[in-house]
């Protein structure tokens, strides 16, 4: 009986030590999100609100209905894979200060991106 107990603690402590609750772990909650934080600025580096950013992995949409605030800020939550980029339009003309060109941004390491937006 303790010949038992002792192999299956060893087995336990084995599973442990593998990572094997770590993978466990990651599969039934998926990958860690990584939030960035983006500041939409026009040329005169004034704030743009009201901005729509879309996120893009490997040329799929996956997250809309992000607007930049008053402030010109939006926090877009990520995975942090290397095919991921941002685009940013201007859906409502010239009511947040000007027409803006649509732009495309990728994303990188960065937490933190200050975008320049071209006026049409």
């Amino acid at each position: 009986m303790k010949k038992k107990l002792l192999a299956m603690l060893g087995r336990i402590c084995k599973f442990i030590a593998t990572g094997t609750v770590s993978l466990f772990l990651a599969a039934c909650y998926g990958p860690p999100v990584i939030f960035k934080k983006i500041f939409v600025q026009s040329p005169d580096l004034d704030p743009v609100p009201e901005i729509k950013v879309s996120l893009f992995r490997g040329g799929i949409e996956i997250s809309t209905d992000i607007r930049t605030d008053a402030a010109g800020e939006a926090v877009v939550p990520t995975e942090g894979f290397e095919d991921e980029y941002l685009t940013l339009d201007d859906t409502d003309g010239a009511l947040n200060g000007g027409e803006f060109a649509s732009q495309s941004v990728p994303l990188s390491a960065e937490r933190d991106y200050v975008i320049t937006l071209n006026r049409k």
